[in-house]
């Protein structure tokens, strides 16, 4: 077993890498996020599928014009190419964690990236 503790910070979210080819997946790359409450992310889509799980707060997503509010123990499957927009609306931070294939490729903005925590 092999413990992993890298950290990232952005405008009111934090990634964490927490299994990903840097660390010893083959495929995989799984990551934690803590969104600051008030804290909006860009609309950006990925280029593979995400399933995530909310583990603490209440995360507002919305995509294709429909928004959910998710609580703890919810579970989301992001398909690829869908635009999505996180935020925490409320007043305690919210808690996430996302698997997707390693080195996904995030579109933003009109631009594309690789981020380090999928790496």
């Amino acid at each position: 077993m092999t413990v992993m503790n890298t950290s990232m910070t952005q405008t009111g979210f934090s990634y964490e890498k927490l299994a990903t080819p840097s660390t010893g997946t083959t495929e995989l790359a799984v990551w934690r996020v803590e969104i600051a409450a008030g804290a909006e992310g860009a609309v950006h889509s990925l280029d593979k599928e995400k399933v995530c799980m909310v583990l603490a707060g209440e995360l507002t997503l919305t995509t294709d014009q429909h928004t959910v509010v998710l609580s703890a123990g919810d579970v989301y499957t992001l398909p690829a190419g869908t635009p999505v927009q996180a935020r925490n609306d409320g007043f305690q931070r919210v808690e996430v964690v996302a698997v997707a294939q390693a080195g996904v490729q995030v579109k933003a903005d009109g631009h594309s990236t690789r981020p380090e925590w999928t790496l």
